[in-house]
């Protein structure tokens, strides 16, 4: 009979935000499936955002129109975030709050941790 040997493969990475351990989020940044989504959701709040800025400028005589603009471009980046880092990822950002502030710093803070995570373990595999 042959004996049983255990290893353990270590993957992914915990980002706790605002050192709360109930905020965690896990996700592999050497995954490339994930490394693929990650990245078309930065080109999609890049490209939506920019949208969204213009159709709130038209809304200057109409606040409530504003508001909904801004709510409609909520709804599509925490949808996007939960398609990309798993369901719920966004109530650990913003808290259940209509902020979208707090998805803007999540973006500015993630990109930033998944690009160097990714840099310090491919780095060993790239040719001097």
């Amino acid at each position: 009979m042959a004996e049983d040997r255990n290893i353990t493969i270590k993957t992914g990475l915990r980002v706790v935000i605002n050192e709360d351990p109930g905020r965690v989020i896990e996700f592999d940044p050497l995954d490339v499936l994930f490394v693929e989504r990650f990245y078309a959701l930065v080109r999609k709040f890049d490209e939506q955002e920019q949208a969204y800025k213009s159709r709130i400028a038209e809304c200057v005589d109409d606040p409530q129109k504003a508001i909904d603009t801004i709510k409609d471009f909520y709804t599509f980046l925490t949808g996007e975030i939960d398609n990309v880092f798993g369901a719920g990822t966004s109530q650990k950002i913003t808290q259940g709050a209509m902020d979208i502030t707090a998805l803007e710093q999540f973006f500015d803070g993630i990109i930033p941790i998944v690009e160097q995570s990714r840099m310090k373990k491919v780095k060993k595999y790239m040719v001097k």
